[in-house]
């Protein structure tokens, strides 16, 4: 089929039709020159597995398994982010580490610039002797940087914070939370990623609160980009941990990624 203009009308000729047929120009949804190859529609989902290993100091000392899979769906309005992720670790047969995290985010973009954000997240950590912590936030986001190469974008919310222990009571307060996300393109072959959360008390914020920090680079591996090495470095940090646990967790990991 081709489309051309006749007397400021767009017509379309269909090889097996002896006539031509009016169309009207809000029923085109793809143009491209006839020698061309149909471009592929823009695709909206993509995500990441990770796999690999990592060396723990913190509450324990260990080798242990590390994993992480996520979904992003990204258009021009909106995007909204999904994962799941965890850690196992047995030390002499006894199982050392044990933990699970899924949560997910969604930005509505009202501006260029600006987005209302809802982030929740679920976690279990049986070394922490948490049953599970609940997080829910509403809050606003900021584009600071939205270079070809270089971003980073701000976040500031109010939220609520529910955290359940095995022997302890159960805590709950309002929360602030803030964080930012960093990504820097290192010519064609690096990425460097940083991003950064802390949510305290609305009544104690600096005397009762969490900081998760996590920095990453990034290689690809093959020629179609989707197979990744990250090599990363995670801080959790809690400021009114329970009795004989440790404040700082840190994690140092080396995953293999592929992203679809």
């Amino acid at each position: 089929e081709q489309l051309y203009y006749e007397d400021m009308k767009q017509q379309l000729l269909r090889p097996e039709a002896a006539d031509d047929a009016p169309l009207a120009l809000s029923d085109v949804l793809l143009l491209w020159p006839a020698d061309e190859e149909m471009p592929k529609p823009a695709r909206q989902w993509s995500g990441r597995v990770e796999l690999g290993i990592n060396g723990t100091d913190g509450n324990s000392n260990r080798s242990s398994f590390l994993g992480r899979t996520d979904a992003t769906r990204k258009r021009e309005q909106d995007t909204l982010l999904l994962y799941f992720q965890g850690a196992y670790a047995k030390d002499n047969g006894i199982r050392s580490r044990n933990e699970f995290k899924t949560g997910g985010r969604y930005e509505w973009n009202f501006t260029p610039k600006w987005n209302a954000y809802f982030r929740s997240e679920f976690e279990e950590d049986e070394f922490e002797a948490l049953d599970l912590r609940t997080t829910a936030v509403l809050g606003m986001g900021y584009k600071l940087l939205t270079k070809p190469k270089q971003s980073l974008a701000a976040r500031l919310g109010l939220g609520y914070l529910r955290e359940d222990f095995e022997e302890a009571e159960t805590n709950e307060d309002a929360i602030f939370d803030f964080g930012y996300d960093y990504g820097l393109q290192i010519r064609e072959w690096g990425k460097l990623v940083h991003n950064l959360t802390y949510y305290s008390a609305v009544d104690e914020p600096v005397e009762n609160f969490r900081l998760v920090a996590n920095t990453a680079g990034e290689i690809p591996l093959s020629n179609t980009e989707q197979w990744k090495l990250r090599l990363g470095v995670t801080h959790e940090y809690d400021d009114d941990p329970l009795p004989e646990i440790d404040r700082l967790d840190t994690t140092y990991y080396l995953n293999l990624g592929y992203d679809w």
